[in-house]
């Protein structure tokens, strides 16, 4: 099973903590996820939400908590690509923003080939590796991720200014719901 989830940042370096929980990153679930987002996103002055994602499949691990982003609607956007596409033969990239860690994503027959790789090194183990996943349960899992951190920022009506991103991830919100029958 392949299950995709997001964390949002719990930390900087220059103000410490958030929230009372001396955590990095804070599960999207966590009750304190929210005072977290907004801070983090108010301190970026309304552009960013950073955090992390991971991601596993049958139990192997393919993104950790070390695949950070600065961006998390960015990237989130960038993760469902094959959901908005209509050509799945094409190749998508996996953009973790201000991360020199990339993830290429290629349709192979009846699977997702992922390609990971960290050319400069910047983590302390290997992640130079090709996961292969079947479509059916890539799309479903990428979409039960997607929803469940868009929840996060819709249903919180978390304050993003106009020039981030946020317009364009509500418009791929929109889409994704409307394919999926959930208007």
């Amino acid at each position: 099973m392949f299950s995709i989830k997001s964390y949002v940042s719990n930390h900087l370096p220059d103000l410490g903590y958030m929230t009372s929980k001396k955590e990095q990153f804070l599960s999207i679930h966590d009750p304190l996820a929210l005072k977290a987002a907004q801070l983090i996103i108010d301190t970026n002055d309304g552009d960013y939400l950073e955090g992390c994602i991971t991601a596993t499949y049958n139990s192997e691990v393919i993104f950790t908590k070390d695949f950070e982003t600065t961006d998390l609607l960015f990237t989130w956007q960038t993760i469902i690509a094959p959901l908005l596409s209509h050509d799945l033969d094409e190749h998508f990239t996996i953009v973790f923003l201000d991360s020199l860690i990339t993830v290429g994503v290629s349709d192979k027959d009846t699977m997702f080939n992922l390609r990971l790789e960290d050319p400069n090194r910047m983590l302390n183990y290997d992640v130079n590796k090709v996961v292969n996943i079947p479509k059916e349960e890539y799309l479903n899992g990428i979409t039960n991720g997607f929803l469940s951190f868009a929840s996060l920022c819709v249903h919180n009506e978390l304050m993003f200014c106009g020039e981030s991103s946020y317009p364009s991830f509500m418009l791929d919100y929109q889409i994704v719901k409307f394919k999926f029958g959930l208007n």
